[in-house]
């Protein structure tokens, strides 16, 4: 998956077990 730097950045910091079941 691809996201803007920013909002990565962001969803690593919010939600970063979300993100990566996710992915």
């Amino acid at each position: 998956m691809q996201f803007n730097k920013p909002v990565h950045h962001v969803l690593l910091s919010v939600t970063p077990e979300v993100y990566i079941s996710a992915t």
